[in-house]
Order: C-alpha cells, then sequence, then structure tokens
C-alpha cells in the first residue's frame, strides 16, 4: 500500500521537472538573476530537471525506507482500501 503523501509527492516531483517560459517562476529567476531569457532558460531548464530528479529520488528512497520499516512489499502497488 503506498501513502497517499508519497503519491501526492511523486506527482509534484515530476510536475516540478520541467519548467518552460510561459512558468511565472520562469520569469522571476529570470529577473533576480539578471540573466537575459536564452541564458535564463538554458539554466533553468537545467536546474529544475536536477531538481524534479532529486525529489523523485527522494520519494523512492522514503518509499524504499517504509517499506523496510513497516513490512510492506516493493513489488507491486496497491491502491485499493482494506
Amino acid at each position: 500500500i503506498v501513502p497517499r503523501a508519497l503519491l501526492l509527492a511523486a506527482m509534484g516531483s515530476g510536475a516540478m521537472m520541467i519548467s518552460h517560459a510561459n512558468d511565472a517562476y520562469f520569469w522571476i529567476i529570470k529577473e533576480f538573476s539578471q540573466l537575459d531569457t536564452r541564458e535564463t532558460y538554458r539554466v533553468w531548464t537545467r536546474l529544475s530537471i536536477a531538481l524534479g530528479l532529486a525529489s523523485l529520488l527522494g520519494v523512492l528512497l522514503v518509499y524504499c525506507l517504509s517499506c523496510l520499516f513497516l513490512d510492506t512489499s516493493l513489488m507491486f502497488l496497491d491502491f485499493q482500501q482494506h
């Protein structure tokens, strides 16, 4: 059984993985870093991918640790309520 909080965290890490110029946070980063649009897009795309992967690894680590300590199976996801 996968806790809902971990599912939400995994979805959030995937959602933050790709950021585009129509994202308001992109323009905040651009203004505060004082970079031009092209440079900000290049840097922010790489950084957002790294942040997304790092947060996904964190979610997987928490899931694996919870499976070890809560004695649940890592082999399948059971979404049914018992």
